[in-house]
C-alpha cells in the first residue's frame, strides 16, 4: 500500500477532514467548536489481531509553519511504522493495547519510586507516631494512648528508631529488643507487639514488603529467656507508722490514694476509681479511721488492728 502522501506543505494547508498520508495514517482536521480555528491531530487506522477496526491516536499535528508540519509528519510516519511492525510481529500485537501497558507500567514504576522515597524519608519513629495519631489515640483514653507510644519510644534505641522503616530488618528488631526483654520483660512483649502492629501497617501501605516482627518471635522468647519471677519490694513492716506520718503531710490525691491503699488493704486499683480519688479522712489520729468518698455517701471503716 502506497505510503507519504502527504508534503509538509500540504500537512500545513490541509482543511477540515481526514487526509490520507498512505497506509492507516492520516492527518484529521477539526474546527474548533470554541473559536473559529481547527486543531489537527495524527491517527492510524488498523485491523487488530481480533479482526476489529481501531484507531490510534499519534498526538497534536504542529502547524504553525511549514518546518514545523514537516516534522510533525516525520514524527507521525515513525510512530506508524512502529504500529505496523507490531502488528507484524508472529503473534501480532495490538498497538493500542501495548500503548496501554506501557501506560500501566509507567504509572507502577512512577508509584514505586515515590513510595521508596517516602519509605527512605520516613524513619520508624516518625511512622510509629503517625499510626497511633491516626488509629491510637481516637480509640484509647488519653492515658493508655500516651503509654502505648512511650512504651516504644522509651525502650526501643533511638538507632532503630531512627532507621528508615523500609530498612529495617529481622535482625535490627532482634538485637533492640533482647536487652528489653531480659530488663523488662513484660514491657518488652508489648512493644514488640505493638511495633509489631505498627509495621503491618507500614506494608499494607507498601513502605516495606514484609513484617520484620513475624520471624522473630520464637528466637527472641530463646534469647531472653524465663523470667526470675522473685518478690516485689516491700518496705519493713516497723517502718510504716513512720512512713504514714509523713505521707499525711503530702497534699495531693496521689497521697491519700497510698494511704487509703496502706489502711485497707486494698488494690492499688481500688484507689484510683472514680469514687476513690476523691477521699477524705474524716476521724483523727488515734481512733477508728474513716474515710468517705465525696461522689456518694459510702464510707469505709479500718480498724487499729488493720
Amino acid at each position: 500500500m502506497a505510503r507519504h502522501l502527504l508534503t509538509a506543505r500540504q500537512a500545513q494547508a490541509a482543511g477540515e477532514g481526514d487526509h490520507s498520508d498512505g497506509d492507516g495514517l492520516y492527518l484529521r482536521v477539526k474546527v474548533d467548536g470554541k473559536s473559529t480555528g481547527t486543531t489537527a491531530s495524527w491517527v492510524f487506522r488498523y485491523t487488530a489481531p481480533s479482526g476489529k477496526r481501531r484507531e490510534l491516536g499519534l498526538g497534536a499535528a504542529d502547524r504553525g509553519s511549514q518546518q514545523a508540519a514537516g516534522a510533525s509528519l516525520t514524527r507521525a510516519r515513525k510512530a506508524a511504522d512502529a504500529a505496523r511492525d507490531m502488528l507484524a510481529e508472529k503473534p501480532p500485537r495490538d498497538p493500542i493495547d501495548v500503548k496501554e501497558q506501557d501506560r500501566e507500567k509507567a504509572r507502577k514504576d512512577d508509584a514505586a519510586k515515590k513510595a521508596t522515597a517516602k519509605s527512605t524519608a520516613t524513619t520508624l519513629r516518625r511512622y510509629a507516631r503517625a499510626y497511633h495519631a491516626a488509629h491510637i489515640e481516637p480509640i484509647r483514653a488519653d492515658r493508655h494512648g500516651r503509654e502505648w507510644l512511650g512504651s516504644i519510644e522509651r525502650h526501643a534505641p533511638a538507632s532503630l528508631l531512627d532507621t528508615p522503616i523500609a530498612a529495617v530488618t529481622a535482625i535490627d528488631l532482634l538485637d533492640a529488643l533482647v536487652p528489653v526483654m531480659r530488663k523488662v520483660q513484660d514491657t518488652g512483649w508489648r512493644v514488640y507487639q505493638r511495633l509489631g502492629t505498627v509495621f503491618d501497617a507500614a506494608v499494607i501501605e507498601r513502605l516495606r514488603p514484609d513484617n520484620p516482627a513475624a520471624p522473630i518471635r520464637r528466637e527472641l522468647r530463646k534469647r531472653a529467656g524465663r523470667r526470675d519471677a522473685g518478690s516485689h519490694a516491700a518496705m519493713p513492716y516497723r517502718q510504716v507508722p513512720g512512713f504514714v506520718s509523713d505521707l499525711r503531710l503530702r497534699t495531693g490525691n496521689a497521697a491519700r490514694c497510698l494511704e487509703f491503699t496502706i489502711l485497707t488493704a486494698a488494690r492499688t486499683g481500688a484507689g484510683s476509681t472514680r469514687d476513690t480519688c476523691f477521699l477524705r479522712q474524716l476521724a483523727t489520729a488515734g481512733r477508728c479511721r474513716t474515710w468517705r468518698c465525696l461522689s456518694n455517701s459510702n464510707a469505709w471503716a479500718c480498724g487499729a488492728r488493720r
